[in-house]
């Protein structure tokens, strides 16, 4: 059995380095699952949000559709002009563009949130 003089400490000092490291494992531990808890919360808005505005959207669709039928009939009727039936129909066509891109961003925004929680 060898004993050196040097070595008289080392084993206590490594149980202590051991200790250190621990810490900061569950130190690192803590503030990943802090930030994983506040990405989710953020997605979680978004999705809410997008959900708020997709209800506006959807609104607002249903008001070009109806301008656009009385464009209709208006320009049916020579009382409007086709440029101006046109020009209503345009409307309602970026109302449905607006609609499906936030359709599209919260189903980004759904995808984002199930990566997060690691089901994707």
């Amino acid at each position: 059995m060898k004993w050196r003089i040097w070595d008289w400490n080392t084993s206590a000092r490594e149980k202590q380095i051991i200790g250190y490291q621990q810490q900061m494992l569950q130190t690192q531990r803590s503030n990943f699952d802090k930030e994983i808890e506040s990405l989710l919360i953020h997605e979680e808005a978004s999705m809410e949000q997008y959900k708020l505005t997709m209800e506006m959207d959807q609104q607002v669709l249903e008001l070009e559709k109806h301008i656009s039928e009385q464009a209709a009939v208006q320009r049916d009727n020579s009382t409007r002009t086709a440029t101006a039936y046109v020009t209503e129909l345009n409307k309602e066509s970026l109302a449905r563009i607006t609609l499906a891109s936030h359709q599209v961003m919260l189903m980004q925004s759904m995808a984002n949130y199930l990566t997060i929680q690691g089901n994707l």
